[in-house]
């Protein structure tokens, strides 16, 4: 698991590249979303909507804007869990992201 860095009272953009499928090739047409975001006792902040899309902003990279409304504590952790589809392919992980003050 990878773990990022959420600035709290900031806009972010949630990002991860490059989804590829078995051959190594970029996926650019996956319905990817953030399924769920929980802290460390498993609930969800306010101030974000699930499930979240994520765009494709090329080469497999895909991407969504949180905003600074969600109710992220400093210095807490967070569990991201994505998921990704692509016909018949499905994949879920989960990232972790780390409220901080200040920039990421």
């Amino acid at each position: 698991m990878s773990e990022s860095s959420l600035p709290v009272n900031s806009d972010m953009v949630l990002r991860f590249g490059t989804l590829k499928d078995r051959s190594g090739i970029a996926i650019t047409t996956a319905t990817v979303t953030v399924q769920e975001f929980k802290d460390e006792l498993g609930a969800t902040p306010g101030g974000i909507t699930l499930p979240l899309a994520m765009s494709h902003i090329g080469l497999g990279v895909y991407e969504a804007a949180i905003s600074d409304a969600i109710a992220v504590v400093a210095n807490q952790k967070y569990a991201v869990k994505l998921r990704a589809v692509s016909g018949t392919l499905q994949r879920e992980w989960t990232h972790t992201v780390k409220a901080i003050v200040g920039t990421a």
